[in-house]
């Protein structure tokens, strides 16, 4: 039976974000067109976790299968090694972000955050990052604002009631503020520098991945795949 493979709609991915970016969003007017910058960046945040996952998707599948019907000792597979080879292929299908990092381990004998010098944590909040925009989940924080009588400032508080710990990461990074009287409606979870920083560290976690894979029979097929895909 003949097999046809539609790589090309994984290319998309980084072409259109990288157009997006840079004729598209930044010729934009940033108060005028501020919702349609809004949504261009939540492209570019979803099109990035989708840049990483089919990579990952491509690079485990291809492992596993770049020696034909041979291990990597040149050995013929028993029914068998087929059928591990066969569950490992239906696991690939099917994997979450945090599957393909357990695949990876499992496959490749490294832990996939350990292979990269890039920012770990940033990787992983990216996916967060995905899953709210993709399910139409929200980011809801509570706030009460009481007034001190003795010299009449206003104390404000604030708790972060879902996405703690990604909105504690972006003001970490000061990508928004950290909260008080002043700017209290002043947070912008779509702004461009949000979408530019976890789009930039998708293509350079990528393209260090490619380098730094221990199979060197594989290892410079992957990374000219890589480069081919990633604007």
């Amino acid at each position: 039976m003949n097999k046809l493979s539609y790589i090309g709609l994984y290319r998309n991915f980084s072409r259109v974000s990288h157009w997006r970016k840079q004729e598209n969003r930044d010729k934009l007017d940033i108060e005028k067109d501020k919702e349609i910058i809004k949504g261009i960046n939540s492209s570019i945040i979803l099109n990035s976790a989708c840049l990483v996952e089919g990579a990952l998707n491509f690079i485990l599948k291809y492992l596993i299968s770049s020696f034909g019907m041979h291990n990597y000792a040149g050995q013929v597979l028993t029914e068998f090694d087929v059928k591990l080879r066969n569950e490992l292929k239906t696991r690939i299908l099917k994997a979450t972000w945090i599957d393909y990092q357990n695949l990876f381990k499992l496959i490749v004998g490294i832990e996939l955050k350990n292979i990269t010098s890039v920012d770990w944590e940033g990787i992983n909040y990216l996916f967060t990052f995905r899953n709210i925009l993709a399910h139409g989940e929200s980011i809801d924080i509570d706030y009460s604002v009481t007034q001190n009588d003795e010299d009449s400032i206003e104390i404000f508080e604030t708790k972060i009631m879902t996405k703690e710990n990604l909105v504690n990461f972006l003001i970490k990074k000061k990508f928004i503020p950290k909260p008080n009287a002043n700017n209290r409606f002043q947070w912008e979870f779509l702004s461009n520098n949000i979408s530019n920083y976890f789009y930039d560290l998708a293509k350079n976690f990528l393209f260090e991945l490619s380098e730094k894979l221990p199979h060197q029979d594989s290892k410079q097929y992957i990374e000219e795949w890589i480069k081919s895909k990633i604007k």
